[in-house]
């Protein structure tokens, strides 16, 4: 589905979908790779919605299944590189081992979560048990890994050398140590000491000292090293040896390890595509539960059915403020649609919710409302914002944006914020108009918010309005000494729901209504009035 970027900040999308942050960092890299659902993938859609419909249900029975998944989903991280480099045969590092284990222990804590819940035919995580046992092979039941001595005779009979070899060079250290401390009658040494240049005593002890040697010297400070002996260096020498065998077999134990897991590659993929899904899914039913949003129909035909509605980011910014949103029921299938209404009436309000709930459906994502009916889209274009081009004016860009639009291909939702509102009334009302009339014969919905008249009158069109204000209500508004006062005063009794129009009905003129409440000076308004009435 084509979305443009400034069609996109205009219908506050980031803002629901920072809502929906998926748990992992599997999941974070998994959702930027999805593909929205357009026209001919209802049936696959409508099978996603149900996986999520389940989840939704499974979260509000079993208040413990969000902490499970979410404990281990915490620990996942996008290994799709590890196993990629192991399918390839190049030798895993002890780290990257760890993570294919790690993400095998919390996949399979994810997978057994699934069965015990009833769930495991809606998010299929392989079976790696197996391969969960073979990087666990001292069986401790944990994500962690170490290199076993049981991956190899060779590398534990080698470890084994260097631990004896290492306490033998302790146990001489310790003796050398102790020579030292008598010697230098010192009840605290370590194998460097440094001292003071104006401690000529503890120098000359040290420079006359069978166990010490001088290192390095500053213009502060004297560094002396303990002098080994022989038998030490002997063995570090053979340790040296001995840990470069080490290395060599602790490689060829790594070969062996990446093989095996090189085996599984397919299932590995797998796997991750599946946790990923989980997590997504999950969290889009947790959004569900959250925002009370429910799982729609998804139809082919071009039908757009919404009870209590909301636009979610409104929704939420009224509700900081301790002011509620009204929801909203419509219903249409006409593909052109015109709404009308006063200014502060919600207009933009409510194509923006269409632009949501039609974004929203194509990721398979529950719908804020009781109960909704949409179709899918190819594409979504939202006109309401100016483009970043200096060379155009604020029309200019819009028609050129809308032209642009018009271009594409596929079934699209075309939302129109007042076009043409950046040009002088009667050309703007024209334009508005024409654009409108391309829809007749186009594969596409519309749905125009205007304060023209002239495109409600299209016999093609079918014409909304925002119920608004009536002036016995109006009246009713208590006086309100500040401006944010008067707004959530006004909010109150405005009623935003919509209203089918018959054609030839009067426009809405709630303007001068709205102007006077607000505290607009009376002179001004009455000499509105007066204009309209000469018809100036």
């Amino acid at each position: 589905m084509y979305l443009d970027k400034l069609s996109y900040q205009a219908l506050n999308l980031k803002d629901i979908n920072d809502l929906i942050e998926p748990i992992s960092a599997l999941g974070r890299v998994y959702i930027k790779r999805i593909k929205p659902y357009t026209c001919g993938d209802e049936i696959a859609i409508t099978k996603q919605y149900g996986i999520i419909g389940k989840l939704m249900q499974t979260l509000k029975n079993r208040y413990d299944f969000w902490e499970s998944a979410r404990n281990s989903l915490l620990h996942i991280d996008p290994i799709y590189q590890v196993v990629q480099r192991a399918g390839n045969l190049k030798t895993l590092e002890i780290y990257e081992i760890f993570e294919i284990k790690n993400f095998l222990y919390f996949s399979a804590n994810l997978r057994k979560l699934l069965l015990d819940n009833n769930l495991d035919s809606i998010q299929q995580i392989p079976n790696l048990d197996e391969l969960f046992l073979f990087l666990d092979k001292d069986g401790q039941r944990s994500p962690a890994f170490h290199l076993s001595n049981l991956y190899s005779k060779e590398y534990a009979e080698i470890k084994a050398k260097i631990s004896n070899l290492k306490n033998s060079l302790n146990f001489k250290m310790q003796n050398l140590i102790e020579s030292a401390k008598q010697e230098l009658e010192i009840d605290e040494i370590n194998d460097k000491i440094v001292v003071s240049r104006y401690n000529k005593e503890l120098n000359s002890l040290l420079q006359n000292s069978k166990n010490f040697s001088l290192e390095s010297e500053n213009f502060a400070n004297n560094t002396y090293r303990l002098r080994k002996n022989e038998s030490i260096l002997q063995i570090e020498q053979e340790l040296d040896l001995l840990n470069y065998e080490l290395a060599i077999e602790e490689k060829k134990v790594r070969v062996e390890i990446t093989k095996v897991i090189s085996v599984y590659e397919d299932d590995l993929y797998k796997a991750l595509d599946e946790v990923a899904s989980f997590d997504v899914s999950l969290v889009k039913a947790d959004f569900g539960n959250k925002y009370n949003c429910s799982i729609p129909e998804i139809t082919k035909n071009r039908k757009f059915d919404l009870q209590q509605a909301v636009n979610l980011p409104i929704f939420l910014d009224l509700k900081k403020n301790g002011m509620l949103f009204q929801k909203l029921d419509f219903s249409f299938s006409n593909n052109i649609n015109v709404l009308t209404g006063a200014n502060m009436g919600g207009k933009t309000t409510i194509l923006k919710l269409l632009g949501q709930f039609a974004y929203l459906a194509a990721y398979a994502i529950p719908l804020p409302c009781e109960k909704a009916t949409v179709p899918l889209f190819d594409f979504i274009y939202f006109s309401g914002l100016q483009s970043n081009r200096m060379d155009l004016s604020s029309f200019g860009s819009e028609i050129v944006a809308v032209d642009e639009a018009l271009q594409k291909q596929g079934f699209g939702l075309y939302l129109f914020d007042e076009f043409a509102r950046g040009t002088n009334p009667q050309e703007g009302e024209a334009f508005s108009t024409a654009i409108l009339k391309t829809f007749e014969k186009k594969n596409a919905i519309c749905f125009s918010a205007t304060h023209f008249t002239l495109p409600s009158t299209l016999k093609s069109a079918t014409h909304y309005r925002i119920k608004g204000l009536r002036v016995d209500e109006i009246n009713g508004l208590k006086s309100k000494t500040t401006l944010e006062a008067r707004l959530q005063e006004l909010h109150r009794y405005m009623d935003y729901s919509l209203e089918k129009v018959e054609a030839g009905a009067e426009p809405p003129r709630s303007a001068m209504m709205i102007a006077a409440f607000l505290g607009v000076d009376i002179e001004i308004i009455n000499c509105a009035k007066n204009l309209m009435k000469e018809g100036k």
